[in-house]
């Protein structure tokens, strides 16, 4: 868990071990070198580590990257994106009460046996044999990331192509 994505894309990480980092609010929509820097170390399937005063060195990445924001503007899709899948998740709405007893029970599922019972259903899942694993899902939340982070010129043609009524 990381607030930082420095610690993700910086000189100096700590992820040569893990399999799930999340991110939360560690936004770097608008800055380009860290866009580029992620799309890679998202993408390959080796990792160029450095830690302080020991030697760099390269070893297999094995980690799946999860980002969490309340920020409109998410991620850096572009119109070809393949590396992020999108979902938007609708605020819970309950009084705190609600919230309580819901958090309560939850909790006392996956510390008496819940946790181990999922992983098992996860284990025996079917998968269509259609589906790709390999291909991120296109969620209605991937195409509005990408049309919001469309320049100028493209959001234009977009909004003139799509307008049904344009050219009537």
């Amino acid at each position: 868990h990381t607030m930082e994505m420095n610690q993700i894309v910086g000189r100096f990480t700590n992820t040569e071990n893990a399999l799930f980092t999340f991110l939360d609010e560690a936004l770097f929509v608008h800055d380009k070198q860290t866009t580029d820097k992620l799309k890679a170390i998202v993408t390959e399937t080796s990792l160029h580590v450095e830690r302080k005063y020991k030697d760099a060195k390269n070893v297999q990445s094995m980690n799946d990257y999860w980002f969490a924001t309340n920020n409109v503007l998410a991620a850096p899709l572009e119109n070809d994106d393949r590396r992020y899948c999108v979902l938007s998740v609708k605020p819970m709405e309950l009084n705190p009460e609600e919230k309580r007893k819901y958090f309560d029970a939850l909790w006392h599922e996956i510390t008496n046996g819940g946790a181990e019972a999922f992983f098992g259903y996860l284990l025996n899942i079917e998968l269509d044999p259609n589906i790709n694993v390999r291909t991120s899902p296109v969620t209605s939340a991937t195409d509005e990331q990408k049309a919001m982070n469309m320049g100028h010129d493209e959001r234009w043609w977009f909004t003139v192509l799509d307008d049904e009524h344009w050219g009537r």
